[in-house]
């Protein structure tokens, strides 16, 4: 009975010693200096838990991190990192996306105000506009 009890056990261990696994060099682009980490997780690890550890081992928030290929090309984190690793291979990029062409919500707010503005200056008739407009800036 003790025998039956044990081989699933070893079959687990062979399992986890037979278990293959992929070595990524994840490179931090937002930093100047371009420091690298690499690692190795199993093949049939999670890319978002891949991802979390990358973002974690350079002190960047995951949430807000995306990694990409040396090409540019963006990976969706929904897949194993084996898969990654055949797709796209073992050099990536992670790049917090707060420095990735996002502009902020205040930042479009104000160029529309200043839309506003020179609109002003060609057709007087919209100074009320323009006066309505900033003071709704202001409120946000």
């Amino acid at each position: 009975m003790s025998s039956s009890a044990e081989e699933p056990f070893e079959a687990a261990q062979e399992a986890d010693t037979s278990m293959s696994k992929v070595t990524f060099k994840v490179t931090l682009t937002s930093d100047p200096k371009l420091p690298y980490r690499v690692f190795s997780v199993p093949e049939q690890a999670p890319f978002t838990a891949v991802m979390k550890y990358a973002a974690e081992e350079f002190k960047v928030p995951a949430q807000t991190s995306a990694i990409l290929t040396n090409d540019g090309v963006g990976i969706n984190p929904s897949q194993t990192a084996g898969n990654v690793f055949l797709k796209h291979g073992s050099e990536l990029r992670l790049i917090p996306r707060d420095r990735v062409g996002g502009r902020n919500y205040q930042s479009q707010a104000n160029d529309r105000l200043m839309f506003r503005i020179r609109h002003v200056l060609v057709q007087p008739w919209c100074l009320v506009q323009c006066i309505i407009a900033a003071f709704m800036c202001c409120l946000f």
